[in-house]
């Protein structure tokens, strides 16, 4: 079994290349880094099958179906086409949401030391403002820097854990979902490519 994880970040474009990455060898060194869904679906396959696997992890927890999905599939479905619009609104707010945002950094950062200090009640978090260069939700951003790359290797299937981060959306999941397997199907050329 060889495994190969992708980097998390963010594309404005689809990339040619992930960040440095390389295929390794399971042992028990490498393994904990990597998925443990992943790992274990590929042990089964091996095992099932006495053939040579190589399982590739491409994931970031708590991101939405349409980040993974590319710009040019989200634009030509008029269902779709609000969350392209939602994130529009998203980026013109952020340059005052990020002012909001970096001003109370200097009261949090002595608060947080504070509480280290003195065991209090720690401060709330700050929520980065939506809509950056760098957001993990912005339609087709994963798409572009995660997925896009990886369409030159052979792919049989890919397995798919995610949902919750579109759960207020459920309504509009399955035709989101059902575009993007349909997306990445033509993206390797596999009508047949295998999804779990």
């Amino acid at each position: 079994i060889r495994i190969f994880s992708v980097k998390r970040v963010t594309a404005l474009e689809p990339q040619l290349d992930v960040s440095p990455a390389a295929w390794a060898v399971t042992t028990p060194e490498s393994v904990p880094e990597f998925s443990a869904v992943g790992y274990f679906f590929a042990r089964h396959l091996q095992q099932a099958r006495s053939v040579p696997v190589g399982i590739i992890h491409s994931s970031w927890g708590g991101t939405p179906a349409e980040a993974w999905t590319s710009r040019g599939t989200l634009e030509q479905d008029p269902a779709l086409q609000p969350l392209l619009w939602q994130f529009k609104r998203f980026e013109a707010e952020y340059p005052s949401g990020k002012y909001g945002h970096d001003q109370p950094q200097p009261i949090w950062t002595a608060a947080v030391k504070t509480y280290r200090e003195t065991s209090t009640v720690p401060p709330p978090g700050l929520n980065a403002p939506r809509g950056g260069p760098e957001d993990p939700h912005r339609p087709a951003a994963l798409w572009n820097a995660m997925i896009a790359p990886l369409t030159k290797f052979a792919l049989r299937g890919a397995i798919w854990y995610q949902g919750e981060t579109n759960a207020l959306r459920s309504w509009d999941y399955q035709r989101l979902f059902t575009a993007m397997i349909q997306d990445w199907r033509r993206a390797w050329n596999r009508g047949d490519l295998d999804w779990i």
